[in-house]
């Protein structure tokens, strides 16, 4: 990962790009709370990009600045801003003019859009929108290249949780779709469909994705996560 410890400077927008005859207050962080600071600071960097806080095309603050805005580590960020470029938030730039810069968020702005669709099928028919959310996890399993990139980029997810772990399944699937809708079922705020997985249960997944049994992957992870939701009758 890049350090992005280069100093703060905006570049113009894509052609075409309409700017606010008065430019937005700049985007203010608050420190991340400790028990989830990387979805902290994934949720915030992504919401001051869909108000327009950011603008298509700004650079964000260096990495150093975050991390002491965000209160948390340089790795932690960088996973953080792995995370935002992996959904087309942002886009990370190498050389000295590199740096993390905000992207014209259509895919930020479909993930917002199928969160609230979600959340109505939620509302409306919880059951089956909870086993398409367990189904669609689950068949990432089976898109997972299984390169030791892939591998070590899932491994260390497992110790932020399901959340960060079910995300890298998405992004090691290498299709922008399954990376926007699994953001969009784990980005929920009523918590009535956030996955629960133990760190024994993730690395049991990790282990047969290791030996190539993909398939066998898929299908543990869609029992446990089928029965990890309040009323799924297990």
């Amino acid at each position: 990962m890049v350090d992005l410890g280069v100093p703060s400077v905006k570049v113009p927008g894509p052609p075409g790009l309409v700017v606010p005859a008065s430019a937005p207050e700049p985007a203010t962080f608050v420190k991340a709370r400790r028990v989830r600071s990387f979805d902290d600071v994934v949720d915030q960097v992504r919401g001051a990009i869909i108000d327009g806080s950011i603008l298509a095309g700004e650079r964000l603050p260096s990495e150093r600045e975050l991390a002491e805005q965000f209160g948390v580590s340089r790795a932690t960020l960088r996973e953080a801003l792995r995370a935002l470029e992996a959904v087309g938030l942002i886009e990370i730039r190498l050389g000295a003019r590199g740096g993390a810069f905000a992207t014209e968020g259509d895919v930020g702005r479909h993930v917002e859009s199928l969160r609230h669709l979600f959340d109505v099928e939620v509302a409306a028919r919880p059951e089956q929108a909870r086993r398409f959310a367990a189904s669609l996890h689950a068949d990432n399993a089976t898109w997972v290249a299984g390169t030791a990139e892939d591998l070590a980029t899932i491994a260390e997810a497992i110790p932020r949780g399901p959340r960060a772990f079910l995300l890298a399944m998405a992004e090691c699937s290498r299709m922008p779709l399954r990376v926007a809708l699994a953001s969009a079922f784990e980005s929920g705020t009523d918590g009535r469909l956030t996955s629960t997985l133990t760190t024994s249960e993730m690395k049991r997944a990790l282990a047969l994705l290791r030996h190539g049994h993909r398939t066998e992957c898929r299908d543990l992870l869609f029992r446990l996560l089928d029965r990890s939701h309040p009323g799924s009758g297990t």
